[in-house]
């Protein structure tokens, strides 16, 4: 399923009910206005869901709740007129053993009585999510395992791209299109309502259809009486964490509840529009280098524009980074909280373990002077502390009391909070998340974001770091169109080297060297041209190119320290390449060639199997000769190794001393290792031959043992074994 169609949908909304359908929680609500999108919005992340996690792991059931006094009524989505009743249906599932998650739409039909029937038969594999108009209160147990999650009109930042996708949708059943700027000032008017974009009243008329009427302020204090309320009824399962639920529980629209409304508004560096210009170039500048941009055309036209203070600037903070002098003092107008994050940057590339630990226990746990316009900055570098000690979990709850105090934000600050879950869910290895909200950012970002801002390029390059590691590289198409969207005009190079590594990576993993050699040439051409880290993933390629071609000339590779690279950044690189190596960790002979190869072409490989006379995983320890289907081989070293270089290289010929020198490193003694090893290698034809001599015969003139030319034969070698293998291959073909 496209993304886009979950794009009218706040990000927090999408990932607070998806982690509850991909969770033990037993119980779910989902409230909000009357038409204003729930049941669409349920659908459309099942449906997603279903082809990119669940897979067959959940099964899931939709009713329409009828309203009735006493039996639980519903009806299918698509047969009103056949009425159900639940009761039954509920039975099933518990006494099945399969999971169930039960959504029950219009649930503000159901009575108190019906909900607490239902609390009955919600098990660990029956969870029932509630779909509502109404807070239903009564839902509210402090004993059940619940969760509940407001639902918003369409964010103002995301409005373009949400009329888009239903003129698309319009064009495609030939009906007449909506004016853009029409719909553009009906959803202002209606506060982003989406069933009002298609009625003819406004969003004053909808409420006092709904028993809302007075002035607007009567109004509004209506709502937030209504969502206290259900706050306070909140609080009786968590008193001593109330924070943790507001930014779930508290409507877009409704009165903040920590005194910090104003965090956003102040919060310049995702805002520039607002500053003056110098202090605009300075924050530009500040994230062009925090995300390693520093030689890229953003950074010379900032420098262009901006001279000498400039200058300073970036002198001052790459100086720091790289650690050439420790006593420089950074540019007066840099905030208190920029200096703290420089001495953080400047333990880490000095790989000081001791200032590592001490300046990140500072940042988690000493108290400063900061004013609420470097809360947020304070928070996102906790988050990377975090994220450098690997404690994902309290880096996702620093990031979610971000998200719960700027619930309010402009669609930048959204972005940016968003590219950060981005990147914890990259490296909690959460790829289809991650993959989820890449395509979430890439469907409004373009509306948000200016030409010039370095989270374009965050969103490109992790968007194929993903793709590349969950082996969906059938996407890299899709991929490049929505990426095409984006004004990469300021990221010229860059742009070239992301997508140039990725479709480098894509083609490994196809087994395509002719085209993975090609898009190496391209990398080695720009790499000057780009930020210097770019270097270390160009020798990466190389060597992984190398590794594919000729496994045995490869050495392991070492993830050396980058110079001038952000820590997150560099992270991410380091977290990249070994999952790559992973990802290539297996070595293949086909008919005597040897090459590495991706776990994807494995796969594709070992579907083949049957087509071969030998089949050796030595990996996975599974045998398979064509007639006896799955065999043993003897389990003794020896036997292993001989096998092994039998199939090193077709038609070759070993004799006994080479077979024994080979494997034991040891001067040959024919009286008594000869015996030693013609036991092991009849052991072993007998294992694997239904007729004498049928893939291992002996020459009648020498003596020598040899692999038949006829005989085809698929192995599979650990890149482990490679090595050790190796070495015996060396001594063998040292005798002559």
């Amino acid at each position: 399923m496209d993304a886009y169609s979950l794009v009218s949908y706040h990000f927090h909304e999408i990932n607070r009910l998806q982690s509850f359908m991909l969770g033990s929680t037993t119980f779910g609500l989902l409230l909000g206005e009357k038409g204003i999108g729930k049941s669409l919005f349920v659908r459309n992340l099942t449906i997603h869901l279903l082809e990119e996690q669940l897979q067959g792991n959940l099964n899931i059931h939709h009713y329409i709740v009828e309203e009735s006094k006493d039996n639980l009524q519903a009806h299918l989505p698509e047969s009103a007129s056949k009425s159900i009743k639940l009761q039954p249906e509920f039975h099933k599932l518990v006494c099945s053993n399969k999971s169930h998650l039960v959504i029950l739409d219009q649930a503000e039909n159901l009575s108190q009585d019906q909900i607490q029937l239902i609390l009955k038969y919600t098990w660990k594999r029956v969870r029932v999510l509630l779909i509502s108009n109404r807070s239903l209160p009564e839902f509210f147990d402090p004993y059940v395992d619940s969760q509940v999650t407001w639902l918003s009109g369409v964010p103002y930042y995301q409005r373009s791209e949400f009329i888009n996708g239903i003129n698309k949708s319009l064009k495609a059943k030939g009906q007449k299109l909506l004016s853009q700027d029409s719909a553009l000032k009906k959803l202002e008017n209606c506060r982003g309502h989406r069933g009002l974009l298609f009625e003819n009243q406004s969003y004053d008329e909808y409420l006092i259809s709904l028993g809302l009427t007075g002035k607007s302020e009567d109004i509004l204090a209506n709502v937030s009486e209504s969502t206290d309320q259900l706050f306070d009824n909140c609080l009786l399962r968590d008193p001593e964490n109330p924070e943790s639920l507001c930014g779930t529980l508290r409507p877009i629209g409704s009165k903040k509840w920590s005194g910090n409304s104003d965090i956003a508004e102040k919060w310049a560096r995702r805002n520039f529009q607002s500053m003056e210009k110098e202090e605009e170039a300075l924050a530009k500048a500040y994230d062009c280098w925090q995300l390693g941009l520093v030689f890229s055309e953003v950074f010379n036209n900032l420098q262009n524009s901006l001279g000498k203070e400039y200058l300073t600037f970036t002198d001052s903070i790459t100086s720091l980074a790289s650690g050439k002098d420790l006593h420089i003092e950074l540019n007066p107008k840099i905030p208190e909280i920029y200096h703290l994050r420089h001495s953080w940057i400047k333990v880490i590339y000095q790989q000081d373990k001791g200032a590592i630990q001490e300046i990140g226990d500072q940042i988690l746990f000493e108290e400063h002077s900061f004013t609420n316009d470097y809360f947020l900055q304070l928070q996102l570098l906790r988050i990377e502390v975090l994220i450098q000690r690997r404690r994902y979990t309290q880096a996702e709850e620093h990031l979610a009391e971000l998200v719960a105090k700027t619930l309010d934000g402009d669609g930048g600050l959204q972005c940016h909070l968003l590219c950060w879950e981005m990147m914890l869910a990259f490296f909690q290895n959460r790829n289809a998340h991650c993959l989820m909200l890449c395509d979430y950012l890439t469907a409004f970002a373009k509306d948000v974001l200016s030409k010039e801002d370095p989270l374009n390029l965050i969103i490109l390059k992790f968007y194929g770091l993903v793709l590349n590691e969950s082996e969906q590289t059938d996407r890299f198409p899709e991929y490049g169109k929505r990426m095409l969207d984006f004004d990469h005009s300021a990221f010229t190079y860059e742009y070239k080297f992301e997508t140039g590594f990725n479709q480098f990576v894509s083609a490994c993993i196809e087994g395509n060297t002719e085209e993975a050699q090609n898009h190496l040439s391209v990398l080695s051409s720009i790499e000057s041209k780009v930020h210097p880290s770019n270097i270390f993933r160009s020798f990466y390629a190389g060597y992984l190119l190398q590794k594919i071609i000729n496994p045995w000339d490869v050495t392991n590779f070492d993830m050396v320290p980058i110079v001038q690279q952000a820590p997150i950044s560099y992270q991410s690189l380091k977290v990249h390449m070994q999952r790559l190596e992973l990802q290539f960790d297996c070595c293949v002979c086909v008919n005597g060639k040897w090459n590495t190869v991706s776990k994807a072409k494995l796969r594709e490989l070992s579907s083949t199997m049957g087509d071969f006379d030998l089949y050796f995983d030595f990996n996975r320890l599974l045998f398979h000769e064509r007639t006896i289907g799955e065999t043993g081989l003897d389990k003794s070293r020896v036997s292993q190794l001989i096998f092994l270089i039998l199939v090193f290289a077709r038609g070759q010929r070993y004799s006994l001393e080479q077979l024994f020198s080979g494997i034991h490193n040891q001067k040959y003694n024919s009286e008594v290792d000869e015996p030693t090893i013609r036991v092991a290698v009849s052991r072993m034809k007998k294992r694997l031959e239904v007729e004498k001599d049928k893939y291992i015969a002996v020459g009648l003139s020498d003596g020598k043992y040899h692999l038949r030319d006829q005989t085809r034969y698929l192995v599979v070698l650990p890149d482990t074994e490679v090595a050790h293998f190796h070495s015996v291959i060396d001594r063998v073909q040292a005798i002559d």
